[in-house]
């Protein structure tokens, strides 16, 4: 074991005078590494998380690091966490109390001017994360397991798990043992007690297996990355909005899976993909996938990606008229009882005037329904909102935007485009009613 790890730490490229800070939590992988470490006499500071979890038990591992690292004559820095430091991550207790430390160790690292932190992850963590992954849903970014990083150092991945224990026993070396990991309620603890050994019935070497398929699927994700961009220029075409042709991606041999690489920026979870992929086989023209940061609507010849944004708070109603304003909206209104038309003329398309005698109160404002028409100004007849839409070359994203002005149930204004000619000022009109519609 020992000189497997010396040779192991020589392909680390670690300068020999460097510090490197073991993170230590007290169990049998950490305190095997540390033993390994000072055996090769490198310059080591400790560092413990102490997240209070398990009582008594947090308590007692905090202590029997301490006391490991004074009998080795080591710096150690311990870290208490509290229920508040919980409360501002997300995600599982597991990935908060994993976000916590890792931010706490390249904090350490750079104020004791460490060059790396080390973790005792090991081979058989690495079988466990991919299968974990696998069963969640991955790409090749879940199929590398866990890798080395530039200030993440992890001296322990060239053995497994049971070695560990086994140089542990041999050596007497003490270690704590934290009871969490017996309860197989945990994912990772049902693969490690109850997977992974039925694998090893099948491979004996099972670990070594999955790490050498790890650096094979890391090799393919970095040629993988090396042409995204000619990929991402090739199919995606950028501005105001993202277009996707649909044509070009559908020919390819491997466009579904290309898709997941194409829109991994944009919050698309594989369900999503799988969705827009068949919304574009089928040609489903109008559907809309939505990921936590955009939305990616299927166009004719293309799919369409954009940012989603604060959308005006539709729908509201108004019961007189006096300014009225929500988180989006500034709507004012001004009666006009002396009027010229040349008075009425205004650049501003969000500024309209009507025939107040046809402007009867409460008015709502609302977005476009699906059978909605009026009778645009200027026009004979009625014409279908939709029609009005395609018209205009307004998409999808920019009409569901679009505020209307309804009274008595009939669409007095598309705000921003076209007044309704039942509603218009003529010469027969008394009093003028001006509305100005702001977004905040």
């Amino acid at each position: 074991m020992l000189n497997a790890f010396k040779s192991y730490w020589q392909k680390l490229q670690v300068p020999g005078n460097a510090l490197v800070l073991a993170t230590v939590s007290g169990g049998v992988d950490s305190m095997v590494m540390l033993h390994l470490m000072l055996k090769c006499n490198l310059k080591v500071a400790v560092l413990h998380c102490n997240f209070n979890l398990r009582g008594a038990d947090s308590v007692a591992d905090e202590n029997f690091v301490k006391q490991t690292a004074t009998a080795y004559g080591l710096p150690c820095f311990i870290k208490n966490f509290s229920k508040s430091d919980f409360e501002v991550q997300t995600g599982s207790t597991q990935m908060k109390a994993r976000t916590l430390r890792y931010a706490w160790f390249e904090d350490m690292r750079l104020q004791l001017n460490a060059i790396a932190f080390a973790t005792a992850h090991h081979q058989t963590d690495v079988t466990e994360t991919i299968l974990i992954n696998q069963l969640r849903g991955t790409g090749l970014a879940g199929m590398h397991g866990i890798l080395q990083q530039k200030n993440c150092i992890r001296p322990m991945l060239f053995t497994d798990a049971a070695t560990i224990r086994a140089y542990a026993t041999e050596n007497h070396i003490t270690w704590r043992h934290d009871v969490s990991n017996d309860n197989d309620t945990y994912i990772r603890n049902k693969i490690r007690h109850q997977i992974i050994p039925v694998l090893k019935c099948i491979n004996p070497i099972v670990e070594q297996t999955f790490v050498q398929n790890a650096r094979h699927f890391h090799a393919a994700e970095i040629i993988l990355e090396t042409f995204l961009p000619q990929l991402k220029a090739q199919f995606l075409i950028r501005g105001q909005m993202v277009d996707m042709p649909i044509k070009p991606l559908m020919q390819h041999a491997a466009g579904n899976a290309l898709l997941f690489y194409l829109l991994n920026d944009y919050g698309f979870n594989n369900t999503d993909l799988e969705n827009l992929w068949l919304a574009m086989t089928k040609g489903e023209t109008g559907k809309k996938i939505y990921s936590k940061s955009h939305v990616a609507l299927v166009n004719r010849d293309a799919v369409c990606i954009k940012k989603l944004e604060e959308m005006p708070c539709y729908p509201f109603v108004i019961n007189q008229a006096i300014t009225f304003c929500n988180q989006t909206t500034t709507i004012t209104f001004e009666n006009i009882n002396n009027f010229s038309f040349e008075q009425l003329n205004h650049s501003d398309v969000y500024t309209a005037c009507f025939d107040a005698s046809k402007i009867s109160f409460p008015i709502n404002f609302r977005n476009w329904q699906a059978g909605d028409f009026f009778f645009p100004l200027g026009m004979k007849g009625k014409k279908k909102l939709s029609d009005f839409f395609i018209d205009l070359k307004i998409s999808q994203f920019e009409k569901s935007k679009v505020p209307l002005l309804i009274v008595n149930n009939q669409i007095a204004w598309v705000v921003g485009y076209r007044l309704d000619e039942r509603f218009k000022v003529t010469p027969q009109t008394k009093s003028v009613i001006k509305i100005k519609w702001q977004f905040v």
